[in-house]
Formats: structure tokens, sequence, C-alpha cells
């Protein structure tokens, strides 16, 4: 490009750019609210059992927790279901990034709901399968 006065002149070839609308950066879609949590970044040397019980005792605060599901085989990761994807969301918003045994939580909504909440096609989550205080092995 070379400068002629106020106005810039095109070289053959060049694209005339100053003629394109600027598009602001598409943004991906939000997930859509559910009522399954995955939370991840969780230190891994905590026992499953008191895992399982803090992280009922944490999430209870935004709602009833039907289900944490925590294992062996995935350490330092876990899932949580609460009776509603508001309650779940109130949740999520509020514990992100929040100190767990020295580890910032992770937490999003799981790709997929539970099969509790899979399984109870009327949307009543008051499953009566349910061990008590909804922790699950």
């Amino acid at each position: 490009m070379v400068a002629s006065g106020k106005r810039a002149l095109l070289e053959p070839g060049e694209p005339d750019l100053s003629s394109k609308k600027s598009r602001p950066l598409e943004q991906p879609p939000k997930p859509e609210p559910k009522k399954s949590l995955y939370v991840n970044n969780i230190n891994d040397s905590i026992k499953l059992g008191t895992l399982r019980e803090s992280l009922f005792l944490m999430f209870s605060a935004f709602g009833e927790v039907l289900q944490v599901k925590v294992s062996k085989a995935t350490r330092g990761q876990a899932f949580v279901v609460l009776k509603s994807a508001d309650e779940a969301n109130l949740a999520m918003t509020s514990l992100q990034k929040e100190p767990f045994f020295g580890k910032p939580l992770h937490i999003g909504f799981a790709r997929t709901e539970s099969n509790l909440v899979a399984t109870t096609a009327d949307g009543d989550l008051n499953a009566p399968d349910l061990a008590p205080h909804g922790v699950t092995k």
C-alpha cells in the first residue's frame, strides 16, 4: 500500500479491507443447564469417602444433592447431581475455582445427565433407591 495524502492507494491485487465490516468474534454456545455437574481438578490424594462426603456437604448449600459419584478409576474427578438445573447452575457459578483441599475446583455441566436423571422419565427425582444423603459409591 502506498500512502497518498490522507487516503491510501491499493496495489494491484491487494484487497480493500476498509470496506469490510468487522464482525465480533462469535462466542461458542453456552451449554444447556443440566442437573448433573462434572467436577474436576480435585486433589487426588483425598480418600474417596472423605471426598464424597465433603462434596455432598459443599454442594448441599445450593440445593438438594441427589447423588455424588466418585471412583478410584477417575481420581481427581466427580459427578454431582442436584434436584434442579437452577440449583446446579447456582452451585456451579458459586463454587467455580473455590479452593477444595488445596486446589481450585473446575465445574461444568456434565455432557449428559446422570443415569439417575435419565431413568426417572416422569421428572421426579425423589428416586426411592437413593442411598442416605444421596451419596453413592
